[in-house]
């Protein structure tokens, strides 16, 4: 991949994204057998297409637009990727990333304990084999979506700094 594009694209991470780990309970909710879910997800949002066409066509993904029904913000659009392409994005931006490394940095450490599979299978008399993530797996998953909780800002944690 050509680096300045890479550097250009990581620009627009650092300013226009999102770097985060999305944590889903839907399967405990409606089933009460299953695990959380989890999954890396990048989102840049722009008011002009070029950007988000360039991250699609770098990097795969989906790009869409945002309306809001307020009416007093200009339309968006949106580009996501999520697992392990948006691990692939990060690894590739990663040495451009002045702002989100760090946050990059936590997904990478999220993908590592990903591809360790932290699922056993459980075969429940007269139910399908479920996959459940072991309670340790779950612990250390949810601690890393709240550290980059706290890079956000989220939850009181440290703001960036520019060099």
């Amino acid at each position: 991949m050509d680096n300045y594009i890479l550097a250009y694209l990581a620009g627009v991470v650092d300013s226009d994204g999102h770097i985060g780990i999305q944590r889903s309970t839907n399967a405990l909710r409606n089933w009460q057998k299953m695990s959380p879910r989890y999954w890396e997800v990048i989102t840049v949002n722009q008011t002009a297409t070029e950007a988000t066409e360039l991250f699609k066509e770098t990097f795969g993904g989906l790009v869409y637009p945002r309306i809001f029904k307020s009416g007093r913000r200009k339309p968006m659009w949106a580009w996501t990727v999520t697992g392990k392409r948006a691990s692939n994005a990060l690894h590739a931006m990663r040495p451009y990333l002045r702002i989100k490394g760090d946050q990059a940095d936590i997904v990478f450490e999220f993908r590592e304990h990903m591809d360790k599979r932290g699922l056993h299978r459980t075969n429940e008399p007269g139910n399908r084999a479920i996959h459940r993530l072991r309670p340790e797996v779950i612990v250390y998953r949810d601690g890393l979506h709240e550290r980059l909780k706290n890079l956000h800002g989220i939850s009181g944690g440290r703001k960036a700094k520019l060099i």
